[in-house]
């Protein structure tokens, strides 16, 4: 997944399975319980870190997604896209792709030019094992600099469940709109434990962003909304849908 280390003071915290709506414990998957080993290396690791650990769970990637329902995210995702773009032929940028669970909905749904983005190369190779995009592309999401992708290309640009600390940080926002066309939108989720566990991604916070992006002509408007993410918990996301300004 791409990542930007988010330099918040709220780093985050594990919280019961109530407050989540659902439970963090999976069987283990290569040898480790994967949610929870990629909570700890968001939280602690530097950049380099969690990048290099995404590449070591490209391996079993796959099986974890199956044993947890984030299939489940992924369809719900591809809807949003479907109903605010029902082309076909639209130009789609998956953002923080991983193994390409979002891209293989929307090509489901019929999309025919979809490319995947990832900043690990064995997730980015593991995608195109299965023929899931048009175009591969292995770069960070930074806030700081451009990604190698030029400006207003995409019709949608969408990231399934990047968000977080350690992870893509809401000030890659007018980086994600840079890369849509006028008139685009972009779509992403926010999956519930950082939403529920650090300010910064909760729905006073995020709210501020994307009024800041309308303010700032960036975007002409934004809708929230909520859908399950992990099927086997029922764990919810926020996703948050923006029209770029033409």
């Amino acid at each position: 997944m791409a990542t930007q280390r988010n330099t918040t003071e709220s780093r985050g915290e594990f919280v019961t399975d109530a407050e989540l709506g659902g439970s963090y414990t999976t069987a283990n998957v290569g040898g480790q319980n994967v949610r929870q080993s990629m909570i700890k290396v968001s939280l602690e690791g530097t950049s380099d870190q969690v990048r290099e650990y995404y590449n070591e769970i490209s391996g079993f990637y796959d099986e974890y997604c199956e044993s947890v329902g984030k299939e489940c995210g992924a369809q719900n995702m591809a809807k949003i896209v479907e109903s605010v773009q029902p082309s076909k032929n639209a130009r789609i940028l998956d953002v923080a792709c991983g193994n390409g669970i979002l891209g293989e909905q929307l090509k489901t749904l019929g999309y025919m030019n979809v490319d995947g983005l990832d900043f690990a190369q064995k997730m980015i190779d593991l995608t195109k094992s299965k023929g899931v995009f048009t175009n591969y592309i292995c770069a960070s999401i930074d806030p700081d600099k451009k990604t190698p992708v030029p400006d207003n290309a995409y019709d949608v640009v969408c990231m399934n469940g990047s968000m977080g600390v350690g992870l893509v940080s809401p000030k890659c926002l007018p980086e994600l709109t840079r890369m849509a066309k006028p008139g685009g939108v972009v779509i992403f989720n926010i999956t519930a434990y950082w939403v529920k566990t650090v300010a910064d991604f909760g729905d006073e916070a995020m709210a501020a962003n994307l009024r800041a992006l309308v303010r700032d002509g960036l975007w002409t408007k934004w809708i929230r909304e909520e859908h399950v993410y992990y099927k086997t918990t029922g764990e919810k996301a926020v996703g948050y849908i923006g029209t770029v300004a033409r």
